[in-house]
C-alpha cells in the first residue's frame, strides 16, 4: 500500500513544525498549508488522504475551508479533522455542520491524535475496498442465475438482479418498491403477510435464516417450486431483508465465497498467533487464524453496541464441547459450564443478546467451530466462575479465564483483550494494536513519586514488594472503578499529611473524621496471604474477607467520586474529604504533556485548552509539589499529574495503559 499523504493546515509554525515531525515519523507523507486559500489549492493538485486544519486561520477561517473541501467532487469522501483551540460547542457544531470528521482540541495529544489519525485512514482504506466490493458484489449477483432480492421493513422490494429478472420476469423498473408478495401465489399472501409483519413489530429476526421450500408466481401467472433463504439485519431502527430463491427445477450453483472487509491486518492476526504458539506450545500451523479473526472481529464489532443504553461487554473462551471444565481447578477457582439446548451461531447480533444475560466478571461464552461447517463457529454454552471463591484483588474488573484457552473480550467500546489462560497476549484499543507493558504505576515518575512515600510505611518495611504491589492495585481498582461509572472524576493523593487542611487551596465541602486506612487493610492482607500457606480453612477465610473488605473500600470511595468535586486520599490510603473544590491560582510554570512515562519526550499544553477539572487538577500540584492528582475522564482516560519541582508539571496521559 502507498503511503498516506496528509495535508496539514495550521498557520502557527510551530504546530506545523510539531506534526510534520510527528507524521513522517510515522511513516506519513505531508504537505503543509498555513491559509485556506493556499489549502484549497494543495488539497485540489495533490489529492491528500487526509486534512489536519485549524479552524482559527486568517482571511478565510477553517470553518470556510472545511466547507470548500467538501463542496469539491474530490473532496466528499476525504476525512477532515479539525484541530483547534475553539472548544466550545458552537464551534464544534460548525465543525461538523461544514463537513469536519473528527474534532481534536488544543494542546494536541499526540498518542491520541495518532491514534485517531491511524483508525480515520484504516476505515477509509476499507470503505475504498468496500465500495470496490460492492462494485464486484454487483457484478457477481446480475450475473449469477441465483434470484437476489432485498426489501425494507414494509416488504417493499429495494433490490433486484437480473437473476430475479430471469426467474419471475419482472424487470427492475417495473418491480422496484413494490410488495414483495406479489411473487407468490394468491393463496399463500395472507399467512405470509401476518406472519412477516408480527415479526418486524417484535423485532424477531433470524441472522441467517433457514432454507425452506414454498411456491413463487412469476409474471406470466406461472407457479413454481423454488428454496428461499431469508436473512435479516438492522440499520438503527429500520430492519432490511436479503431473499435468495432458486428455482428447484433447474438448481444452480450457491453463491460464495464473499467475505466482509477485515478488521484487523494479517499482520496483527500473525502476531498473536506466534504469541499464541509460544506459549501454549502448539504449531503455529495448527492454531486456525480463521477462528482467531473471527473470534477478534465478532467480540470487537460486538462491543461497539449499547444495550438499553448500557454498554455490551462480549466476553468469548473458545472451547471445545468435549472439555470437562467444570472439573477445572486454577488458583482456587472453580469452573462450572452450561449448554444450549441449540447451538446460536456466531454473529455479532447473536453475541450482543446473549451477552446481556451474563455477567463478564464470572462468566464466559463459550464457542466452538461449527459440526458441520468448521470453518464457522457457534455458541453452545457459558463458562462460569462460582462466586463462593476468592475474590480477585486485581486492577481489572473481569472474569478470569480456565488455564490452556484462548479468550477475547471487549472492556469497552472500541478495544479487545486477547488472552491465553490469564496472560494477555494483546490489547487492541482505539485502533492501536499493542502488546502488554508494565504499568504506568510502576516505570513512571509518578509511580516513584507514590513509592518514595510508601516505602517509609511500617507495611512496606515487613512485607517490601508485596505491599508495595498492592498499594498500586488498590489505586488501580479505585481509579477503573470510577471510570467504569461513566462520571469521570478528581482524585488528589496526598503525600505529607493525614489531614489535608494545610493545604489551603482544597476547600472541603464533606470531611471524614474516622475513616479507615485502606494501607492497614494491606498491610493485614499481606499478613493473612504468608499465613494461608499453613492451608488452615480458617486462614483462607480470612484472605477472602480481608479481599471483601479491599474491594469493598475501593467500590464505595469511587461512588463518593461521582460528587462534584475531588476525592482526596492521605498517603496511608485513608479518605480525607470528597466533593473538595481545588482552588489554587493559576499554575504560571510550565505543563508538558508526557509523551513517554518518564518526562523524556514533552510537548508544551495551554491549560486554557482544557476543561476544569484538568486545569484545577494541574493547578494544584504546581502550588504544592508532592501531590499527585488522577483524573479520570468519562470516555476513558485516566490521567495522572505531579509538580517535579523544577516549575514543572508532568502530565501522563494513561495511568491504565497495561490494562
Amino acid at each position: 500500500m502507498n503511503k498516506s499523504l496528509i495535508l496539514i493546515v495550521d498557520d502557527d509554525p510551530d504546530i506545523l513544525l510539531f506534526l510534520r515531525h510527528k507524521l513522517i515519523r510515522e511513516g506519513y507523507d505531508v504537505v503543509e498549508s498555513d491559509n485556506g486559500h493556499t489549502a484549497l489549492e494543495r488539497f485540489a493538485s495533490l489529492a491528500p488522504d487526509l486534512v489536519l486544519l485549524d479552524a482559527n486561520l486568517p482571511g478565510q477561517d477553517g470553518f470556510q475551508t472545511c466547507a470548500a473541501i467538501k463542496a469539491m467532487d474530490e473532496g466528499v469522501d476525504i476525512p477532515i479533522v479539525m484541530v483547534t483551540g475553539f472548544d466550545d460547542d458552537q464551534s464544534v457544531e460548525r465543525a461538523f455542520e461544514a463537513g469536519a470528521e473528527e474534532y481534536v482540541t488544543k494542546p494536541i495529544r499526540w498518542p491520541v491524535l495518532r491514534q485517531r489519525i491511524r483508525l480515520i485512514l484504516e476505515r477509509r482504506h476499507s470503505m475504498m475496498h468496500l465500495k470496490d466490493s460492492e462494485k464486484q458484489f454487483r457484478h457477481i449477483t446480475d450475473s449469477t442465475t441465483e434470484a437476489i432480492i432485498s426489501m425494507d421493513g414494509q416488504g417493499l422490494i429495494q433490490f433486484w438482479n437480473k437473476g430475479a429478472e430471469s426467474l419471475f420476469g419482472y424487470t427492475s423498473q417495473q418491480i422496484m418498491g413494490l410488495s414483495i408478495i406479489l411473487l407468490m401465489p394468491e393463496e399463500v399472501r395472507g399467512a405470509f403477510e401476518q406472519a412477516f409483519f408480527q415479526a418486524v413489530e417484535l423485532g424477531v429476526f433470524r441472522d441467517r435464516g433457514e432454507t425452506v421450500e414454498c411456491y413463487g408466481l412469476r409474471q406470466n401467472g406461472e407457479t413454481f417450486p423454488m428454496e428461499i433463504s431469508l436473512a435479516a439485519w438492522q440499520i438503527p431502527g429500520n430492519p432490511f431483508f436479503s431473499v435468495v430463491m432458486r428455482d428447484l427445477g433447474e438448481r444452480a450453483r450457491i453463491l460464495g465465497g464473499l467475505e466482509g472487509t477485515a478488521l484487523f491486518d494479517s499482520r496483527i492476526i500473525e502476531r498473536i498467533t506466534s504469541l499464541l504458539s509460544e506459549v501454549s506450545g502448539e504449531d503455529p500451523m495448527r492454531l486456525s487464524k480463521l477462528h482467531i479473526r473471527s473470534l477478534m472481529e465478532t467480540v470487537f464489532l460486538a462491543g461497539l453496541n449499547r444495550e438499553e443504553d448500557r454498554p455490551v461487554l462480549p466476553n468469548v473462551l473458545l472451547m471445545d464441547r468435549g472439555l470437562p471444565a467444570l472439573e477445572v481447578k486454577k488458583k482456587k477457582i472453580d469452573y462450572q459450564t452450561l449448554e444450549l439446548e441449540k447451538s446460536q451461531p456466531f454473529t455479532i447480533d447473536a453475541l450482543v443478546k446473549l451477552a446481556r444475560g451474563f455477567d463478564p466478571e464470572n462468566t464466559i461464552l463459550a464457542v466452538c467451530p461449527q459440526k458441520g461447517d468448521p470453518r464457522n463457529l457457534e455458541i453452545w454454552g457459558a463458562v462460569f466462575q462460582e462466586s463462593s471463591n476468592e475474590p480477585r484483588l486485581h486492577p481489572m474488573i473481569h472474569h478470569a479465564p480456565p488455564d490452556d484457552l484462548l479468550s477475547v473480550y471487549s472492556n469497552r467500546a472500541g478495544s479487545l483483550v486477547v488472552s491465553w489462560g490469564s496472560r494477555v497476549l494483546a490489547r487492541f484499543h482505539a485502533g492501536h494494536f499493542s502488546l502488554p507493558g508494565n504499568s504506568s504505576f510502576e516505570t513512571s515518575l509518578i509511580g516513584q513519586a507514590l513509592f518514595k512515600i510508601v516505602r517509609t510505611h511500617p507495611e512496606f518495611a515487613q512485607f517490601g514488594e508485596n505491599y508495595w504491589s498492592r498499594y498500586r492495585t488498590f489505586i488501580q481498582r479505585l481509579l477503573v472503578e470510577i471510570g467504569r461509572g461513566g462520571y469521570g472524576g478528581i482524585v488528589i493523593w496526598v503525600p505529607d499529611h493525614d489531614d489535608h487542611r494545610p493545604i489551603l487551596s482544597l476547600v472541603t465541602r464533606y470531611r471524614f473524621t474516622n475513616a479507615t486506612d485502606a494501607s492497614k487493610l494491606l498491610g493485614g492482607y499481606c499478613v493473612s496471604r504468608q499465613e494461608e500457606l499453613s492451608k488452615s480453612k480458617k486462614k483462607r477465610k480470612e484472605v477472602r474477607e480481608m479481599a471483601r473488605k479491599i474491594l469493598f473500600n475501593a467500590k464505595r470511595l469511587a461512588h463518593m467520586s461521582r460528587v462534584d468535586g475531588a476525592l482526596v486520599l492521605s498517603h496511608r490510603l485513608r479518605p480525607l474529604s470528597f466533593g473538595t473544590m481545588l482552588s489554587a491560582q493559576r499554575w504560571r510554570g510550565r505543563t508538558l504533556y508526557c509523551l513517554d512515562d518518564h518526562g523524556a519526550d514533552t510537548v508544551d499544553v495551554d491549560l486554557e485548552k482544557y476543561g476544569t477539572r484538568h486545569a484545577s487538577a494541574v493547578n494544584l500540584v504546581g502550588a504544592y509539589p508532592g501531590v499527585v492528582a488522577f483524573v479520570i475522564s468519562q470516555d476513558g482516560p485516566i490521567a495522572g499529574m505531579l509538580c517535579t519541582g523544577d516549575d514543572r508539571v508532568l502530565w501522563i496521559p494513561d495511568m491504565m495503559n497495561r490494562f
